[in-house]
């Protein structure tokens, strides 16, 4: 089993993308410290200019550790599967970096 991570941070450029990233990693780090964390390259993101893909994935993982990382969000939006949590500032709530603007946490 695996947890991945995948944000949408608003950012100019790819260095800030990778503080933002690994201001991330060192947040999960702390929350879920047994899995190994790795990282993609932060990516543009291709539906909007100034934004970059960060994705982390965590294995192995199991439930508890993605129950641990619901605390990144105060308001996740929960797919029927109860596996995938969509979180979007548009809609509210907050995220525990402020630069992310969209987050989808799952447990696979």
């Amino acid at each position: 089993m695996a947890v991945y991570l995948r944000c949408i941070a608003q950012t100019p450029d790819y260095p800030a993308a990778k503080r933002i990233l690994s201001a991330l990693r060192e947040r999960v780090r702390h929350l879920a410290p047994r899995p190994s964390i790795s990282a993609d390259a932060p990516k543009p993101y291709w539906k909007m200019a100034g934004h970059y893909e960060l994705s982390l994935r965590l294995a192995p993982a199991n439930r508890n550790v993605y129950q641990s990382l619901k605390v990144l969000s105060t308001r996740w939006d929960w797919l029927s599967d109860g596996d995938t949590g969509v979180w979007a500032a548009e809609r509210g709530g907050l995220f525990c970096i402020p630069k992310i603007v969209w987050a989808e946490l799952q447990l696979d």
